[in-house]
C-alpha cells in the first residue's frame, strides 16, 4: 500500500504542535470535574494514509556517519491520525477523499486498540463534516477537528458550521503561498474562476477591496486607463482571514504559525480557534504558547 508523501520540515512542525495540544486536551477531560461530562472526539478531514514518507538528504541528516551511507535516506512519519490514537477519544472521524488511502487507513484502525471507536469516512470533507455537525448533540460532546488541506478544499461554509457548534476547537492549516497568494496575481483582476474560489474559501467577496486598487489614468489625447493592481502582502491576507474566523469563532489565537518552505516562503498560516465559550481561554492559553515559536 502506498504511503502518503507531502509536506517537508514544516510538517513535523504542525504535528508537533497538534500532538502536543491533544496531550493537553485530553489532560483537561480527565482531571477536570466538569469536563468528564462530555464525551470527546477527535476529527480528522484530510486523514491521508496515517504514515507520511519523507526524504531527507545528507545535510538534513542528524547521523555521525551520515557520509559513509546513502546521500538520501527515507523517513516515515506517523501521521496525525497515528498521533491522534495515541490519546483518549471517545470517538476518532477520520476522513479520506481519495479512494486508494482508505485500505491504510483501515489497517491502522485493525491494529488500534480503539479500533470499535474509529469511524472511517470516504468523501469530500466538506460533506461529511456539515453531516457529522448536524448529527451531533453539542451539549454532549466536545471536539477537536483538524482541517490540513492539500490546498483549497476547505468551503467557508464547513468553518463557519464547526464556529457555530459551540463545542469545537479547530487547528487549521489555511493554504496561503501554496494557493491562495497564486490566485491573487499582482496585476490585473484575478479571473472569474478565481475569484469563485476566493469567495469560497474566505466567504466574502471582500478580500477584493482588502487586497486590490484600480486606479484610473486620462488626459486630453489619450482615453482613460484602468489599472487594477493587488496591494496586499501575504500578511495583510492572512490577517484578513484571521479577522474571518474571529466572525464565526468565539476566540481565535492572535499569533497563527507561519510554516516556510526551504526558501523560507510562507507556505501555510497554522491557525487556531475555539467556540466553546467557556473553554476557550484556556484553550487559547495552551495553543498560543505552542505557535509563539512558528515566527518566520
Amino acid at each position: 500500500m502506498p504511503t502518503h508523501k507531502f509536506g517537508g520540515g514544516w510538517t513535523e512542525q504542525k504535528l508537533r504542535i497538534l500532538d502536543d495540544y491533544l496531550t493537553a486536551y485530553c489532560r483537561i477531560f480527565q482531571v477536570n470535574p466538569l469536563a468528564k461530562y462530555f464525551d470527546t472526539i477527535y476529527v480528522d478531514a484530510f486523514a491521508g494514509t496515517g504514515l507520511i514518507e519523507q526524504q531527507k538528504t545528507l545535510a538534513e541528516r542528524n547521523d555521525l556517519f551520515a557520509e559513509f551511507g546513502e546521500r538520501d535516506t527515507i523517513e516515515f512519519l506517523k501521521g496525525s491520525a497515528s498521533r491522534a490514537l495515541q490519546h483518549q477519544f471517545i470517538r476518532y472521524v477520520f476522513i479520506e477523499k481519495a479512494a486508494s488511502r482508505i485500505p491504510r487507513l483501515e489497517k491502522l484502525r485493525s491494529e488500534s486498540p480503539h479500533k470499535s471507536r474509529i469511524l472511517i469516512q470516504q468523501g469530500d470533507a466538506n460533506t461529511h463534516l456539515a453531516a457529522l455537525v448536524n448529527s451531533t448533540d453539542w451539549k454532549k460532546y466536545r471536539a477537536v477537528v483538524f482541517l490540513d488541506p492539500y490546498g483549497m478544499q476547505v468551503d467557508w461554509k464547513t468553518i463557519e458550521k464547526l464556529g457555530r457548534t459551540k463545542a469545537v476547537d479547530l487547528w487549521l492549516l489555511f493554504p496561503l503561498g501554496q494557493a491562495v497568494m497564486r490566485l491573487l496575481q499582482k496585476v490585473g483582476e484575478p479571473p472569474a474562476e478565481w475569484q469563485k474560489a476566493l469567495d469560497r474559501i474566505f466567504g466574502t467577496h471582500d478580500w477584493h477591496s482588502r487586497f486590490y486598487v484600480t486606479t484610473r489614468e486620462a488626459d486630453f489625447f489619450e482615453p482613460e486607463i484602468v489599472s487594477t493592481h493587488r496591494v496586499a502582502d501575504w500578511q495583510a491576507v492572512g490577517a484578513f482571514m484571521m479577522e474571518r474566523l474571529k466572525t464565526v469563532f468565539y476566540a481565535v489565537a492572535p499569533n497563527p504559525g507561519v510554516l516556510l518552505n526551504s526558501r523560507n516562503v510562507p507556505l501555510y498560516l497554522f491557525c487556531f480557534a475555539s467556540a466553546n465559550p467557556k473553554g476557550a481561554p484556556i484553550a487559547l492559553k495552551i495553543a498560543g504558547h505552542l505557535l509563539k515559536n512558528l515566527k518566520p
